[in-house]
């Protein structure tokens, strides 16, 4: 079996700052090209991780192969928005844009990605109303999503830096304990 070597780099970027340490306009110039094509190195991504050819795109998008090629290896900057929706339609996908306050911190984008998170479990609930049924599958899939937001919180955490006294800053259990284990009535999804 062919095993990817480990580079220790994150991302190109980091691997050209390393690179190109004694020139800095170099990186400079190979950060600008990489945030340039974000979107269009992300839609050649998805293609490819479809097993979709140019062909069958351009087949979609009603052009030439040439054209899916020109707009794969373009820059964002070119690719219009009508454009980008055709070719996500192509993969069966939809375009969000998300509009945030320049230079807004990851704190501040957690922090919209849990209120749109909020509104869509608001909408479940809605939509589940009075049908026995539905609700029972959205309080179901309510407890699923907790336990994962939970897990995901628990694992970032422990990349936090240890304290001086070696304790975390933030201690998720996901697990009961052993007092809790041995009490006669553990609290389940559905309540006690």
């Amino acid at each position: 079996m062919n095993k990817a070597k480990k580079t220790g780099f994150s991302s190109v970027a980091d691997l050209a700052r390393s690179a190109f340490k004694d020139d800095p306009d170099l990186v400079e110039e190979l950060e600008e090209d990489l945030s340039s094509r974000q979107v269009v190195r992300a839609l050649s991504a998805m293609r490819s991780a479809r097993n979709v050819s140019q062909a069958e795109i351009a087949s979609q998008l009603k052009c030439s192969q040439s054209k899916v090629s020109k707009i794969e290896n373009g820059v964002d900057a070119d690719l219009s928005v009508g454009e980008l929706e055709a070719y996500a339609r192509a993969l069966d996908c939809d375009v969000v844009l998300t509009f945030q306050k320049r230079h807004s911190t990851s704190a501040d984008r957690v922090k919209q990605h849990a209120f749109a998170i909020k509104r869509e479990l608001d909408d479940l609930a809605r939509i589940a109303g009075d049908d026995s049924t539905l609700r029972k599958g959205v309080a179901s899939f309510f407890v699923e999503a907790f336990f994962n937001i939970v897990r995901m919180i628990s694992e970032s955490a422990k990349s936090l830096p240890a304290t001086s006294d070696d304790s975390p800053h933030v201690r998720v259990s996901m697990e009961p304990s052993e007092s809790e284990m041995n009490e006669e009535q553990v609290p389940t999804a559905g309540g006690a």
